[in-house]
This record gives C-alpha cells, structure tokens and sequence, in this order.
C-alpha cells in the first residue's frame, strides 16, 4: 500500500520541490531535504520551517486568489508562506474546531478525507482515502450507513453528523449537509439566520463547496431550487454571496470560507473559471482585512492544472477528483485559516 506522501512522489521530484521551495521561499530555511514515504516519520515533518504567526498573518491579502501553489507530477506545492502539514500537526490545529461543510459531493469528499486523516491514531494510505466506504458514506440512494437525527428540526437535516477527532463528548462538531445548488445554501442560511435556535452560528468554521451543479441541467437542475427561481445562474450566485456576507455579520466569530468549483464533465473550463471569478470578485468587495470573516479558497486555480484532459487526476466519476486533490484541499484550508487566526 502506498503511505500519503503530499510532499515528494519520487527522488528526482524531491529534487526538484527542494530547489522550488529554495527559489520562492527567499530566506526561509529548508531544514530537511531527506524524504520517506511515510508522512508520519520523522523525516518529512519539517520539510519547510513554518513560518511563525506573526509571519503569516503580516502577508495577509484580502484577495488570495493567487495562492494556488505549483504542481511537480502528482505533487502540489504550496504558494509561500504557506508550508505542508502532517498529519499529527493537523490533528493538533483541528482540534476542538467545530466544522460544517455544506454543498455537493466534492464537499462530501474533501469533508471525509479530513475527517479520516484527523481520526488516523498512526499511518493512513492513499488506498484507505479511496476506499469507498470512506467516500461514499451516506451516498446518494444507497442508504444512510449512519443515521443522523440530531438536527432533525431543520428542514434539511445533515448527510453526516460525527464529532471532532479528539472530541471528548458527542458533540455532533463536525457535519456535513449535501445543497448543492446555490439557492438551497441560500435558503437553508436563510432559515437559520431566522431561526431562534440555529445551530450553525454555534460552529467555528462553515465551508461552502458548490459550482458543477449550477453549470449544467441534466440530472439535477439547480434553476428550480430554493426560493426565487426565476433568478439566472450569475444573479443565483450574487444572491448567495450577498446572504453569506449578512450571515457573516451577525455570526463574527464564525469564518465562512468558500471553496471555488474544479472542473468536471459537460462544463466548460471558461464556465468554471467565470464561475470562480466572479464568487471571488464579489467575496473581496465585501471582505476587506484580516478581521473580516467571510473569505474564500481558491482551490479550483489550485486543481485547474491537473483537470483537463489527460492532465486530469481522475477520481470515481466525471465530477470527482483522486486523493491528491483532496490533499490540497485539506492543505488549503489549513493554511488559510491559520493565517486568519482561526486555527492555533
């Protein structure tokens, strides 16, 4: 089985990261450039000196748009200052972090492939992150595996409800809701804003993980879901964000980030990449500075290059991406919410 290597697939891709981090680091200091196939050793943890907070927190853009990172084969490498977390690193920043993920099955994925790297007690391989039974859980209509029915007074419940890796009680930290479409987020935030015992304002960190379905029509078509759907696919969007930034206002102390689309089948690359534009252009001209909490990853600029065509890290359908995707996204987010100051 092949142990999660983020880092260096190959000695001669070793190399090369090593002379890439040299390059866009400047000054900072690579204090290890011997590489193993387990993250969990010794030898990989510090690849790249972290920079302190200060640090990150002095390089803060209100736009990052531009933190995409590079690619070598199947290897993504951070944009500076952002540096590789392993494992036990991430399981000491997520804990006691209270996450709910809301969207369609990219969010499911990227949520379930955190959860499992933070429930790891030692090593985790790329094979148990493909597993479908990890992936797929509470999938579609194959039928809930776990049940979830503490959240049964809203109106549309959880797919997934566990704690916290870590967690020493029941504390149902760490959700996942399956909205898709732009306008059944914006109801569904809506009815919790108005909503005298809303959960979600309890939470620490809310991403949202939409875009295919608002592309396409077949199967699944997003015009008619959720209120006012006599709204285009521009206006839908504008309105969702519009509704996050109040959402964001009355809950300062939650950070709302919102993760850009990838790329899948039946839709354009020049759709998604409009699509991402303008979320992101209307996200930076209501979220300026550091202290305001509704920000967003662009993780679609990040996977684009591996997404097209024969370049494309394929996961189980045309949508859907293998684990090494999964991995920038956990890296994405961590980075940015430790730059923000939401994660210790």
């Amino acid at each position: 089985m092949t142990m999660i290597n983020w880092r260096f697939p190959i000695a001669v891709g070793a190399v090369l990261v090593c002379l890439v981090l040299l390059l866009q680091t400047e000054e900072t200091v690579i204090q290890n450039c011997s590489f193993s196939g387990d993250l969990n050793s010794t030898t990989t943890t510090k690849v790249l000196r972290a920079p302190n907070r200060g640090e990150e927190r002095s390089t803060y853009q209100s736009s990052n748009r531009s933190f995409t990172g590079k690619w070598i084969g199947n290897t993504w490498i951070p944009p500076h200052p952002w540096r590789l977390y392993d494992p036990s690193e991430l399981r000491q920043l997520w804990a006691h972090t209270k996450v709910w993920w809301i969207g369609d099955s990219l969010a499911r994925r990227g949520a379930v492939s955190l959860f499992s790297i933070l429930n790891s007690s030692g090593g985790i391989t790329n094979e148990d992150l493909d597993d479908p039974a990890i992936l797929n859980v509470n999938r579609g209509n194959g039928g809930a595996t776990e049940k979830c029915t503490h959240f049964s007074h809203l109106s549309t419940p959880p797919l997934l409800c566990r704690s916290m890796p870590g967690s020493l009680n029941n504390d149902y930290s760490f959700l996942v809701s399956m909205l898709p479409c732009a306008l059944e987020v914006d109801t569904f935030l809506e009815e919790q804003m108005n909503h005298s015992t809303a959960n979600i304002t309890d939470f620490d960190v809310i991403v949202i993980s939409i875009g295919p379905w608002e592309l396409r029509t077949q199967n699944y078509d997003c015009r008619g879901k959720g209120k006012s759907s006599n709204l285009n696919r521009d206006e839908r969007m504008a309105h969702l964000v519009n509704t996050l930034e109040k959402f964001a206002k009355r809950a300062p102390g939650v950070q709302v980030v919102w993760k850009t689309s990838g790329y899948g089948a039946l839709v354009t690359p020049a759709m998604v990449d409009a699509m991402n534009q303008q979320a992101m252009n209307q996200i930076d001209k209501v979220s300026v500075g550091p202290s305001s909490n509704l920000s967003y990853v662009n993780w679609g600029g990040a996977v684009r290059p591996r997404s097209l065509g024969k370049n494309r890290i394929q996961g189980d359908s045309l949508f859907h991406y293998g684990v090494e995707p999964r991995h920038v996204l956990v890296q994405m987010l961590t980075n940015h919410l430790v730059q923000r100051g939401a994660l210790p």
